[in-house]
């Protein structure tokens, strides 16, 4: 797993560009829970951090996309769906031990990833002819500090 922000994953918008940025970064949290073979309870603890985290950036993603009439919401929003019902289905089989954290770690760096890359572009292409902004754009800078590489 790469250790650093990749500007490549940027899509344009601020406020998405910098949550999956703590996506990526919850991500690589879980990963050290793991790696450093930390109890059950601390790598249970950042899986549900994640979840949370997902559950608020795809509600976040959902409006903007609601915002500015985005033509693909509703197939985008039923990609955001499937994978909390998939993160649902590992996290319980990591508690009924039939499940690995890192194999659900695994999933989900391929699926933010991949995501990102497929899916949130189209989104970010749409923004940039878009003549309705995402309200509160405006503030963004006020209160999101410029992300650095």
């Amino acid at each position: 797993m790469n250790s650093k922000w990749d500007n490549k994953l940027n899509i344009g918008d601020m406020l998405i560009d910098n949550e999956h940025r703590i996506l990526l970064l919850l991500s690589r949290k879980l990963d050290l829970t793991i790696k450093m073979k930390r109890p059950d309870v601390e790598q249970n603890a950042a899986i549900f951090e994640l979840k949370k985290i997902a559950e608020f950036h795809f509600l976040s993603e959902e409006n903007l996309m609601r915002e500015t009439s985005f033509p693909g919401m509703r197939e985008h929003a039923e990609l955001h769906t499937e994978l909390l019902m998939e993160f649902n289905f590992r996290m319980n089989g990591i508690k009924k031990k039939t499940e690995f954290s890192d194999d659900l770690l695994t999933f989900l760096n391929r699926w933010i990833l991949q995501h990102i890359v497929t899916e949130d572009t189209k989104i970010a292409e749409f923004l940039k002819h878009c003549q309705s902004r995402p309200l509160a754009e405006n503030l963004y800078e006020s209160f999101l500090p410029a992300a650095k590489s």
